[in-house]
């Protein structure tokens, strides 16, 4: 169900009608939880499965688009890539969940026709995973996508001097600032191909960004 707060949201309205109507129909792809595979050529399949000008990677740069914008997360588990688009309770009233195979985060998915309740655990982590939610704060990342500003033994912050707090802060200060300066949604559609990573924008790559890191 699409409320009309999505279709008169300020924020999407700002983006190119194109990816307006892919946001739409990506809705239909996900699961009762907000969920899907993160795989450009399934995606396409679903959301655009008679449309020859639609390709996957087209897809693939409409999917980077949502991310950079922050309707959607990016997670891995048992080297399988998926997403979740963000704060999808607060546009979507579901009473029975209909089953799924996407897994959350830690690895686990939600048990067929319940809003909440128990989980079974379906694979172990691989690779690089977000943390899993607790509370009102992501672990390990502050819910802005920045890295949380606060160290592993002081979850909630701490008055005391803390040397690891005080670098923690100064990363997440400094992730906020470039992510001030990461191009606009338009930009990650138009700008050129990377010449090492086909199908992701030469301008802030986030492949090469992930190399980097490794």
């Amino acid at each position: 169900m699409l409320r009309a707060s999505m279709r008169t949201s300020e924020k999407v309205n700002g983006w190119p009608i194109p990816l307006r109507y892919f946001w739409s129909q990506l809705w239909g792809y996900c699961d009762d939880h907000g969920r899907g595979r993160y795989d450009p050529r399934l995606i396409v399949a679903d959301t655009f499965p008679i449309d020859d000008d639609v390709t996957a990677q087209t897809v693939g740069r409409w999917m980077q688009a949502l991310e950079i914008a922050g309707v959607i997360e990016l997670y891995e588990v048992a080297g399988k890539r998926y997403f979740e688009c963000v704060n999808w309770p607060e546009h979507q009233e579901i009473s029975y969940m209909k089953k799924t195979d996407v897994p959350d985060r830690s690895g686990a998915i939600p048990n067929p026709g319940k809003v909440s309740g128990k989980v079974h655990k379906v694979s172990e982590h691989s690779g690089p995973i977000e943390g899993e939610v607790k509370g009102n704060r992501r672990e390990g990342k502050a819910l802005n996508g920045a890295p949380t500003p606060f160290c592993p033994k002081h979850p909630n912050g701490t008055d005391a001097p803390c040397r690891a707090c005080g670098n923690a802060r100064r990363e997440h200060d400094a992730a906020i600032a470039s992510a001030k300066n990461k191009p606009t949604v338009p930009g990650i559609i138009t700008d050129p191909d990377c010449d090492v990573h086909l199908g992701y924008p030469k301008r802030d790559c986030p492949r090469c960004a992930e190399e980097a890191v490794a």
